[in-house]
Parts: structure tokens; sequence; C-alpha cells
């Protein structure tokens, strides 16, 4: 599977926003990551490009006019990227305050630590202690969760 990487989110280029039960989807034609998406296909620019983030889950999709469905790719979001993200995807659902921090902590956590196969959210720009809080609030989180 392709692996494209995403540095810094951009609102301004989301368009097309469709909001799912647990989720948000949108077309993203961010300059950068659409030439990534050229390169690694032959030179041949996508019609689009599609980001689905669910709170358990986030995808890229390339989407070909001759492809009858979208070719998933796997996404990695730096850190920076990742929170860009998630807080304008709660700004989109309205979400502020406790209920803002909750979503981007349980979303930021789950897609660092337990990324699926079609995305996730990378820690590199970190240093060790930082690491560590994000580890020891995802240990947190999980022990909330089971309990």
């Amino acid at each position: 599977m392709t692996q494209y990487e995403l540095y810094s989110f951009n609102p301004a280029f989301a368009k097309d926003i469709d909001y799912t039960g647990n989720g948000i989807m949108f077309s993203y034609n961010d300059p950068e990551l659409l030439e990534q998406v050229k390169v690694w296909n032959a030179d041949e620019a996508p019609e689009d490009i599609i980001i689905s983030l669910t709170d358990s889950r986030l995808a890229l999709y390339a989407v070909y006019a001759e492809d009858e469905e979208p070719e998933e790719c796997f996404f990695a979001l730096s850190t920076l990227a990742g929170l860009e993200l998630l807080m304008w995807t709660a700004q989109e659902y309205g979400l502020d305050g406790e209920e803002a921090y909750a979503f981007l902590r349980r979303v930021l956590l789950r897609l660092a630590y337990e990324p699926t196969e079609s995305g996730g959210i990378s820690l590199e720009w970190l240093d060790g202690e930082q690491r560590k809080a994000v580890y020891r609030a995802y240990e947190a989180s999980k022990a909330q969760v089971s309990a």
C-alpha cells in the first residue's frame, strides 16, 4: 500500500465536507499532498483526494477517473498535522471546552498508539519527555475505558 505523509493541515484546502455519524469526510487538495500522490502514480494526478476521519480510523483515498472505487492509501500525519486536523474537526462539529478536549485527547491517543492499516499519527517530532507524557495519557485513557 502506498504511503503518504502530511506535515501540516490547512483547512483552506478542505472542501465538500460530509459529516458522518462518528466522523468527517472531505476533499483535501493540498498541493504538497497532491504532488506526493502524483509522484507515486507515474506522474498521474488524481482527480481528488479524500480524507476520512472517525474516532478510531484515519484514511486517505486517491480518486482517479478510471477507477471504479477510490484507492485507499496508508496515511501518516505528523504530530502537528494530526493536532491541526483534530482541532479543525472539533470546530466543524461545534465542540468546545471539555468536550473538544476529550475528543482531541481520545482520537489523538488512539491514532498515535493504535494506528490502523490505513493510517495514524506519528509522534516523531516530540522529544523523549513529551512522548513519555503522551504515553502516560494513553495508558490512563485505556484504564478509563476498561474501568
